[in-house]
Parts: structure tokens; C-alpha cells; sequence
């Protein structure tokens, strides 16, 4: 089964996209939610070794454990194709602030639901 990963610290960040995201559901593609960096890897692993598809991750840049670029990086070693969304609300934040092939799109906080949406279907081949 495909699926997607959100990350951010902030629970209601988190609580708002599940919300965003139920429909998802008719679209055999689940969500999952992570407060961490630390916690999507050890999801990710979970998910990848029990056969499941990994197609996007949404996740804040400005996480105190580690950034949403590490968090990137980190998975991209583990050879996963997905699509990778970076979240910000720092307004003066350029998606050229840094030179990252594998980050599709820089969204701000806070996102329009149907972009956000529409990015996610692209994504994810729906």
C-alpha cells in the first residue's frame, strides 16, 4: 500500500493536515503523522520492511531535533524514491535559500488546502 508522512512539532500543525488529508483515504493512500524526525525513520523502516510505499513526505523545516532537510537527507539514504514537500513559516525563506534537488516543493504556513492537495495527487499518482 502507497503512503505518505507528515512531520512537524507542532501537534496542531499535525492536527490540521490530518484533517486536510482524510479524503486521501478513498484514494487507497494512508496518511501517517510524526511529532519527530527520529519518529518518521523509525516509521519509515517499519512501513518499508512490512512492504509498504512510501510516495511523500510533508515535513517542517524548523524541528529542534533535526531540520526537515536532514530529515530528507537521511531517508534519501536509505534509497527511497518519494517525493519530499518542505514546510516553513518563516516568510523570507527561499526555496533557492538552498541548492536541494530532491525537496519538490517549499510550502508556507499556512498552506492552501487545495494546493496542498492537488501537490499531494500529483505526488502520489492519483
Amino acid at each position: 500500500m502507497r503512503y505518505i508522512v507528515c512531520v512537524d512539532d507542532d501537534k496542531a500543525i499535525l492536527d490540521s493536515l490530518q484533517q486536510e488529508l482524510i479524503d486521501l483515504i478513498d484514494y487507497e493512500i494512508f496518511a501517517e503523522f510524526c511529532l519527530s524526525g527520529s519518529e518518521a525513520i523509525e516509521l519509515v523502516d517499519q512501513l518499508t520492511e512490512e512492504g509498504h510505499v512510501l510516495m511523500l513526505l510533508i515535513t517542517d523545516q524548523m524541528m529542534p531535533e533535526m531540520t526537515g532537510i536532514e530529515l530528507i537527507e537521511k531517508l534519501s539514504e536509505r534509497g527511497l524514491q518519494n517525493e519530499n514537500v518542505l514546510l516553513t513559516g518563516y516568510t523570507e525563506f527561499e526555496s533557492d535559500q538552498f541548492n536541494n534537488e530532491k525537496v519538490l516543493r517549499v510550502l508556507e504556513k499556512p498552506w492552501d488546502k487545495e494546493d496542498l492537495f492537488d501537490l499531494i495527487l500529483k505526488s502520489c499518482d492519483v
